[in-house]
């Protein structure tokens, strides 16, 4: 069985809201503070981090899962929600509208959703 591609939802252009904001704090706090020194603090919180990755979230090209977002938060020494912040985002862009990947509900997509994954 072949693996399909998980369709990020893209809102203009970004696969996240939070990765602004993580650049943002990271710089605001403290400027001399690099995306590989702030992956090295997250990879110390226990999460695999590399420098590709923080500089791929703050662009908004990787999503962001809960446990990263918390970790962000707790190196950053803000609250989540801080990053969370839609209105540094919304500064950012030209428009309010969300794109989505168009989607249709078809017997595969029903199959795929229901079955376990074949791993090997």
């Amino acid at each position: 069985m072949s693996r399909k591609k998980i369709h990020v939802p893209i809102k203009n252009g970004r696969a996240n809201i939070a990765g602004m904001n993580i650049k943002k704090i990271r710089l605001a706090k403290n400027p001399e503070l690099s995306q590989n020194g702030l992956a090295t603090l997250i990879q110390l919180e226990g999460i695999p981090m590399t420098k590709n990755t923080v500089q791929r979230m703050e662009a908004g090209q990787g999503t962001i899962n809960d446990i990263q977002l918390v970790a962000f938060a707790k190196v950053l020494k803000v609250d989540v929600k801080d990053l969370l912040d839609e209105s540094v985002y919304k500064s950012d862009c030209h428009s309010e509208e969300v794109h989505y990947p168009p989607y249709s509900e078809n017997e595969n997509t029903i199959s795929a959703a229901t079955q376990e994954p074949e791993y090997k």
